[in-house]
């Protein structure tokens, strides 16, 4: 009898299992995991531009399958003057290619959108100058407003900070950038179930118990193990205090969000709040973009199945936010400085 049992529960699985096998096969490609990621966006077939004309003057081209231009001072968008008029209220936005917008059109990039969320607000116009460039860390940001920032008279600066942004010289890179793989026991075949299945196993694993050479483990142990790292981005965030404070004006930091496991199993939430204390303790004003997206299946968010950056439903979130979070600043935050 007992026997009977183990025999019929087994065949029960079994049956389970195949039904699943073939619904993940009717489901097609739509249930199958995207191909391999990469964060910076790979090259595309129609691009012209490279990584190095991101920040020359006056360029026009195709970067990561959008057009992309720059100005006379070489960054992202259209010539403005060296001061703002006087019913226009200036935000610098500053940070890496999240920022500047890789991968969607300019006018999608949450810079611009925030623009036109902001016009009804305490001024009759809105203005944000895209000094983001794909590819800086954290120092690298500060030079590139120190160089270009005060030259055009800011009212408010935005650093769009992404974790990332903390790799500068101490920093303890992994081996690999590829997320580790879910072994197939032996003996299972070509299975589309288990194709959909292990991606997700091995995110939950990582999220649970990060193994080295994961990102995740990466991320923990140069934001919590690595005090010469540690150091190295709050001297950044002291420099970018600084400007801001012989500027006159508000900082503000916005993290963004990592696009993955948008859920309650969301592993960064411990990398944002390290950041978040670490501007605080500066004066800045910090905005999380998380919270916006939570909930949200991450891959919809993506520029493609290759690119984790945001497309322009992901930044669409990120300008609401940021625009909610600028509102509630104090008065003095929207007053022209002298």
């Amino acid at each position: 009898m007992r026997l009977a049992r183990i025999a019929l529960l087994l065949v029960s699985l079994g049956s389970v299992v195949l039904a699943a096998e073939a619904i993940v096969r009717l489901a097609g490609a739509s249930l199958l995991p995207a191909a391999p990621q990469n964060e910076e966006g790979a090259r595309r077939a129609d691009d012209d531009l490279d990584w190095f004309d991101l920040s020359r003057r006056n360029v026009r081209g195709i970067y990561n399958g959008v057009p992309y231009e720059t100005n006379g001072a070489g960054f992202r968008g259209r010539a403005v003057s060296p001061r703002p008029d006087r019913h226009t209220f200036r935000i610098a936005l500053i940070g890496d290619s999240i920022a500047m917008g890789s991968g969607v059109r300019f006018e999608d990039s949450y810079g611009e959108v925030l623009a036109r969320k902001l016009k009804p607000a305490l001024w009759p116009r809105v203005e944000v100058l895209n000094f983001g460039v794909a590819g800086l860390q954290a120092a690298n940001v500060v030079d590139r407003f120190e160089l270009l920032g005060p030259r055009f008279h800011p009212d408010l600066v935005v650093y769009g900070y992404t974790l990332n942004d903390l790799e500068g010289p101490a920093y303890r890179m992994r081996v690999s950038r590829d997320p580790p793989a879910w072994p197939r026991p032996p003996g299972v075949w070509d299975s589309h179930l288990w194709a959909y299945l292990s991606p997700r196993i091995a995110s939950l694993r990582e999220a649970l118990l990060p193994p080295p050479g994961s990102y995740l483990h990466e991320l923990d142990e140069n934001y919590f193990d690595n005090p010469e790292v540690t150091a190295w981005l709050e001297a950044q965030l002291d420099r970018l205090a600084g400007i801001t404070k012989q500027l006159g004006v508000c900082g503000v930091v916005l993290i963004h969000p990592r696009l993955s496991t948008l859920n309650a199993l969301h592993p960064f939430d411990r990398h944002y709040r390290s950041v978040e204390e670490a501007a605080r303790g500066r004066g800045f004003s910090v905005v999380r973009g998380y919270p916006a997206f939570r909930g949200e299946r991450a891959e919809d968010l993506w520029v493609s199945p290759h690119d984790k950056h945001p497309n322009a439903e992901g930044h669409a979130l990120l300008a609401t936010t940021l625009a909610d979070a600028l509102r509630s600043l104090p008065t003095s935050c929207w007053e022209r400085p002298r």
